[in-house]
């Protein structure tokens, strides 16, 4: 195996590696002559492009780039020919000699620069295009477009609404194997529009993404591009130097830093914000913005493919550029019952969590009553209070009136009938229903008789009513109003990324009670008094002695652990030195590490004389606030018995988080997926009764998920 991967290495020098790892293994009491030898493996190995493994992988890679980087060279180093006067609205392609243009099936050329623009309010689909090689223009026309046809939206995209490259729809022009290259900038993007990218075999045709290039060239971090994004923003002298060599990503940007200006993007808005009408009366408008987006990338190739090949001169980078950007992902219709699937589970789980949720919201409610709240450790905080039902003042008059047109009403429904003649029914019958229907008669009429005055109280509500009169204000927050779309009474409008739901679930934290200050995020109360401090006139006193009944206290006097322990000096022109200041502040931090030994971090927040705020531990460390202690971060400390809650209530809630939290994260993009299925006649034989499709992953060659 070593003989043909390297066989430079002589047999001497590897030896000499053998005996000093046997040495190696002796001296850390490994005997590995006493060790039992695994057979041979035996491989069939291909055979090497080269002497060795490094010759090998070059000549591959230049094997497979070399037609495509000579296209590159040869396009990024011509003229382009003059943009057309006048752009042909004929549906689907045209090639334009001088002015003149003439309908073609598709470009015959192996080298282009290609550019896609979609109207977003119809769709995905394409609606016009324009390429230009080193002879020619051309442009592509939608149907509905050449045909004036009015604006509508497309949900989906089939394959008879792309653009072809290679065919006329159907038969190839040309040999499909040959090399051929299309320049793009975010040329994945344009690639998704391509019919022949979603056949079942691939063809000859590569793409190569400016957007790529630069990335590699003078991309930014994401430090940068946020100072770079960053508007009426003085930025520092020492920032400015990267700024000359770099850019962000956009064609107008990197059109900029190599060759010195910007690209205009006005009429983009008609594609991003307009409609169809909008496209007709703006058409040789449009036709040319999109063509100077094909020039703007041309000139951006040629200044930079230059550098790129310096900076990655070994061929598998470009091998390896080029294959990524022919990223393929086949469906079939499993991938319609996946998502139906997924998204029904999903609003199952959904539906299922917010009814919990809502039950907890429901109990507690019930501490309204005499005032129970105020010694609750998780709702004591929250605002409790109520709106209130005002009854107009009751007038006898109208009272009279209204008894009477009752009278009269029911007087009148008697006489009707009394004059009407009905089927006699046999005493067996009566019997039978008095017998089924005497139980619940008896307890709608007391029902009935027991709530009739408030069918005499409707006459007093008054025009203008609250909102769940009585209830208290955060439960009022969790409850949609009648009228509203889905609307069910009850407290449904809640999740568990809600500030209310880890109070509702009453989770704890090494055993006390979780609480929330929005400036420091959710922590949890630690005892240190048996009595309060100063509390303001509107402030809700904390429920001390159901926390010091609950919970260990610590036991610490205030003058040990000030709040300037925790937090950074903001006073650092005092008096004492900065060594004096650090001395005292490492002794003070020791004495408080003392008492308290959890997970918790010290920030030197005091509530209300009696409790210390300990903020709970985030993942990215200690300087970040938890916006959650929901979130699946935590999870494992529900594992572990650090974070609890109150019934079995929240555990569900979790485990139905854990269950929703891939779609949830990635039901969007999942869902926005453009799927093009295959016609029949491009199906394989064996499944043409089947349905095949695909799916042309939109990968940003050199962009951070792929670059990992």
């Amino acid at each position: 195996m070593r003989k043909f991967i390297n066989p430079r290495v002589k047999q001497h020098q590897q030896n000499l590696e053998l005996m000093n790892c046997q040495e190696n293994l002796l001296k850390h009491g490994i005997n590995y002559k006493e060790q039992d030898y695994l057979p041979d493996v035996k491989l069939k190995l291909p055979k090497l492009e080269g002497k060795d493994v490094v010759e090998h992988f070059y000549n591959i890679g230049e094997k497979q780039s070399s037609p495509y980087r000579s296209l590159l060279k040869n396009l990024a180093t011509s003229t382009l020919p003059p943009l057309p006067k006048i752009w042909s609205k004929r549906s689907g392609w045209c090639k334009y000699n001088g002015n003149t243009a003439v309908p073609v099936p598709c470009p015959p050329d192996d080298a282009m620069v290609f550019d896609v623009e979609v109207l977003m309010s119809s769709g995905n689909r394409p609606t016009l295009a324009c390429a230009v090689s080193c002879d020619s223009w051309y442009s592509w026309v939608s149907e509905p477009v050449a045909n004036g046809e009015p604006h509508q939206q497309y949900e989906n995209v089939n394959y008879e609404d792309l653009i072809p490259l290679e065919t006329d729809g159907m038969q190839p022009c040309g040999d499909l194997n040959r090399p051929r290259i299309i320049v793009g900038h975010n040329v994945s993007f344009d690639r998704a529009k391509i019919k022949e990218q979603y056949w079942l075999n691939k063809t000859g045709l590569r793409f190569m993404d400016t957007m790529s290039m630069h990335t590699c060239v003078s991309g930014v971090t994401s430090y940068q591009r946020t100072v770079l994004k960053a508007k009426n923003k003085e930025p520092h002298p020492s920032d400015d130097d990267w700024k000359e060599i770099s850019s962000l990503n956009n064609l107008s940007e990197v059109h900029q830093l190599y060759c010195g200006t910007l690209v205009d993007k006005q009429s983009r808005d008609v594609f991003t914000e307009g409609n169809m009408q909008d496209v007709h009366d703006n058409f040789q408008e449009l036709m040319l913005y999109c063509a100077r987006d094909v020039i703007a990338t041309h000139d951006v190739l040629r200044e930079l493919l230059p550098l790129f090949l310096e900076r990655f001169p070994h061929p598998v980078t470009l091998a390896g550029m080029l294959e990524l950007g022919s990223a393929y992902l086949p469906v079939n219709s499993n991938w319609l019952q996946y998502i139906d699937s997924a998204e029904t589970v999903f609003e199952d789980l959904k539906l299922e969590s917010r009814q919990l949720l809502s039950r907890k919201a429901d109990e507690a409610c019930q501490l309204m009553k005499n005032e129970a709240y105020k010694k609750d450790l998780w709702m004591w905080d929250q605002d409790w209070s109520t709106q209130t039902l005002k009854l107009k003042k009751s007038t006898t008059k109208k009272t009279n009136i209204t008894t009477n047109s009752s009278e009269i009403e029911l007087a009148s429904k008697t006489e009707k009938l009394k004059n009407k003649e009905f089927e006699m029914l046999n005493d067996e019958y009566i019997d039978s229903v008095d017998e089924i229907a005497e139980p619940e008669t008896k307890d709608l009429v007391n029902l009935s008789k027991k709530f009739e005055y408030l069918y005499e109280l409707e006459s007093l509500l008054p025009v203008k009513r609250p909102y769940l009169a009585g209830y208290p204000a955060w439960y009022r927050k969790l409850c949609s109003k009648p009228g509203s779309p889905g609307w069910s009474p009850g407290a449904h409008n809640i999740t568990t990324s809600m500030q209310i739901t880890p109070k509702l679930l009453r989770l704890s934290w090494e055993g006390y009670p979780l609480h929330y200050i929005k400036s420091e995020g959710w922590g949890f109360l630690v005892p240190f008094s048996r009595t309060h401090g100063e509390i303001e006139d509107e402030e809700t006193p904390l429920p001390l002695e159901e926390l010091l009944a609950a919970c260990p206290m610590v036991f610490c006097k205030e003058s040990d652990v000030g709040t300037d322990v925790y937090l950074l000096p903001k006073t650092v022109e005092e008096d004492f030195g900065r060594r004096a200041y650090y001395a005292r502040k490492k002794a003070d931090e020791q004495a408080a590490a003392n008492q308290y030994h959890g997970l918790g971090l010290w920030c030197g927040i005091q509530l209300q004389g009696c409790c210390h705020f300990l903020r709970l531990p985030h993942k990215d460390g200690p300087k970040y606030k938890v916006g959650n202690p929901l979130a699946r971060d935590f999870l494992e400390m529900f594992s572990q018995n650090v974070l609890t809650a109150q019934g079995n209530e929240a555990e569900k809630v979790l485990t139905f988080g854990r269950m929703m939290s891939y779609w949830r994260n990635n039901r969007e993009r999942i869902m926005g997926q453009q799927v093009v299925w295959l016609p029949r006649e491009l199906r394989p034989q064996s499944a043409a009764d089947h349905r095949y499709g695909a799916i042309l992953p939109q990968v940003v060659v050199a962009g951070t998920l792929t670059r990992r």
